[in-house]
């Protein structure tokens, strides 16, 4: 008899599993942008199956870049419907900005980029930089995430820009990565269709702070 392959547990694991569905991604998450391979369509499917089931963390950015020319893309976006004021004496420390959390479609298997845009202020006066804009996500695998993406200076350019004085913009893309893209990258890897995302605006309790938020 044939001695069994040792391909052959995993693929009691993973349907349609093969040698090369495996090379292949292997190649595309350890690549860099001098020696990237051309991704081959007909083995996305088993790919994506293989980044679901190993739990995949390292170099998935790397593989949802690769491999999102191949995908049908859309666009979700959000408005924010009503100014949001935020004072020192008020008993909520934290609101949401939007009236209710972004929903990812069931089908949106990964994201690939991710813009924020508003304006964000505080009293205009004194100390500053202690009000900030949370973000957070509701995520399927891997629960719930929330970080903190921009911190309110009104002596920073760009404070009294209308109608938007700040703007972040973060990509999969590792080769783009920088110190402040990591939450976003960590967002990517798992953000998927049923997800939710929120952003908070945040006020200190003291001092005459105030903070704001619309756009």
């Amino acid at each position: 008899s044939k001695p069994r392959s040792n391909f052959v547990p995993l693929q009691e694991n993973f349907k349609g599993l093969t040698a090369e569905a495996l090379q292949h991604l292997l190649e595309l998450v350890g690549a860099n942008e001098d020696v990237a391979p051309e991704p081959k369509i007909d083995l996305v499917p088993d790919m994506d199956r293989l980044c679901e089931g190993l739990g995949m963390d390292r170099g998935i950015g790397a593989y949802i870049c690769a491999t999102a020319g191949l995908r049908e893309t859309h666009t979700v976006t959000a408005s924010q419907e009503e100014p949001l004021s935020m004072s020192y004496n008020q008993r909520e420390r934290t609101k949401s900005i939007f009236d209710k959390p972004i929903l990812l479609p069931a089908d949106c298997w990964r994201v690939t980029r991710l813009v924020i845009e508003g304006k964000w202020q505080d009293q205009g006066w004194g100390t500053t930089r202690t009000n900030n804009v949370l973000l957070q996500a509701r995520t399927s695998s891997a629960g719930e995430m929330s970080e903190p993406v921009w911190t309110i200076d009104n002596q920073s350019k760009g404070y009294k820009d209308s109608p938007v004085n700040a703007r972040l913009e973060w990509s999969s893309n590792v080769r783009d990565d920088t110190e402040s893209n990591h939450f976003a990258r960590s967002l990517f890897e798992v953000l998927s269709g049923g997800d939710q995302l929120q952003l908070f605006l945040t006020c200190v309790g003291w001092g005459d702070h105030t903070a704001s938020a619309q756009g």
